[in-house]
């Protein structure tokens, strides 16, 4: 099915005009990563085979159906893998082996006495099987956090690589498309999106993007007598036989409204839309080859 010319990033007209002066100030102060993005660019090309196609691991339920298949298993031999945040933390890590890996989620950061219960075991067993890894592994990171990650793994076969991110979600469609022909790093609003981006900046020209479902938010409940959000569905499973409490990862501190936890979706559809821009720039094949996935700017 040809895909759209032109991709709605603004629902309203007069929105987008009023907020591009707002905007202007803040883009100009994110100028200064053109040269952070130069410096990645040549970094990059260096860890990545440009002979070898790249395929991103989303971590959306789908995964499990495509890593149960011995079709797709067989046919990721001699492809550069990207895995993300919580991967590590499964058995098939060892089975796939990655070539990279990007942990950007806050919640690796943070003191393990300010973390749920939950979150806080699939962290420690992510940092204990990445201290058990036994093969080259680069591990992108947000910019300023490598210190911390050095105290947790203590690995001489895994290598940390540094990445900044725009501070600020842009708005404005003039914006985010001069953003995408200056080829930015997108903000920290998913990780997906991270990996996705590094692997076009890498100059491969064949990426497929898997499990990148895009639809936890279809598993959304509240209460219906005290508002309370739950959830029916986690990552890397589709099983809706019960119902999550939905919490905030740091304990003591209330969980998003659901307002805020859709906004952030649909930001994250923003900026897949800015990648694709990005992609096809660069003559770039990006396929979206998840089994299930609602990222309708990214083809099939």
């Amino acid at each position: 099915m040809p895909q759209k010319k032109n991709y709605q990033f603004v629902i309203s007209k007069k929105k987008n005009l009023f907020i591009l002066p707002i905007e202007t100030l803040l883009f100009i102060f994110n100028f200064y990563l053109i040269f952070k993005k130069n410096c990645l660019k040549k970094i990059l090309t260096k860890v990545f085979n440009p002979s070898f196609k790249v395929v991103v691991l989303g971590n959306g339920p789908s995964l499990l159906k495509s890593i149960n298949n011995n079709k797709f298993i067989r046919s990721l031999k001699n492809n550069q893998l990207i895995t993300l945040n919580t991967f590590p933390s499964k058995d098939f890590f060892f089975k796939l082996k990655p070539s990279f890996h990007c942990l950007i989620d806050s919640a690796f950061f943070k003191n393990y006495e300010f973390l749920t219960k939950e979150i806080k075991t699939e962290i420690t067993k992510t940092f204990a099987n990445l201290n058990k890894t036994k093969w080259n592994l680069i591990i992108f990171i947000p910019s300023g956090t490598k210190k911390i990650l050095e105290k947790k793994i203590i690995n001489n076969k895994i290598e940390f690589k540094e990445l900044s991110f725009m501070n600020y979600d842009f708005e404005s469609s003039l914006y985010i498309k001069l953003c995408s022909y200056l080829e930015l790093p997108p903000p920290r609003v998913n990780v997906t999106v991270t990996a996705l981006y590094l692997a076009i900046l890498s100059g491969n020209k064949d990426i497929k993007l898997v499990g990148a479902d895009m639809t936890t938010f279809k598993d959304y409940e509240v209460n219906q007598t005290d508002n309370e959000g739950y959830i029916y569905s986690k990552h890397f499973s589709n099983s809706r036989n019960n119902a999550y409490h939905l919490t905030h990862k740091l304990i003591n501190k209330k969980s998003n409204s659901m307002y805020v936890r859709l906004i952030r979706f649909a930001s994250c559809f923003k900026w897949f839309a800015y990648l694709s821009i990005i992609a096809k720039k660069n003559n770039i094949k990006l396929k979206n080859k998840s089994f299930y996935s609602l990222i309708d700017s990214i083809e099939r």
